[in-house]
């Protein structure tokens, strides 16, 4: 086994990578989680502050079969807000957790310098 130490940057900003297949027609799994830009947390759709958050996740998840967390947040979240909820999700019970992607048309490729 490995051990390694991670350092983290609290400001860090999220950038979520873009997903080049079809969107499928089946029923979403899982509880979603989204995390807007302007720090608003939903759950299923429903606006939560962060003090009721660790109960309303409870709540979503009991009743969710695969205790999957579904997390969508705006490209441009803070890592560290990311990890706090996702961290808030595991203590509700979340077995699975996901973080969804936009869809995108193309890859886009980073310029070389040099």
């Amino acid at each position: 086994m490995v051990a390694t130490a991670i350092t983290i940057e609290s400001a860090a900003h999220v950038d979520l990578p873009k997903v080049q297949s079809e969107a499928t027609t089946d029923k979403p799994k899982g509880v979603a989680v989204m995390y807007t830009a302007d720090h608003r947390i939903f759950v299923n759709q429903g606006e939560v502050n962060e003090r009721p958050l660790p109960a309303a996740l409870h709540d979503a998840i009991a009743r969710d079969p695969d205790k999957l967390v579904v997390f969508q947040g705006d490209p441009a979240v803070i890592l560290a807000d990311m990890v706090r909820i996702l961290d808030i999700a595991k203590t509700a019970g979340a077995q699975q957790i996901a973080i969804a992607v936009a869809k995108c048309r193309r890859w886009r490729r980073r310029r070389r310098d040099g």
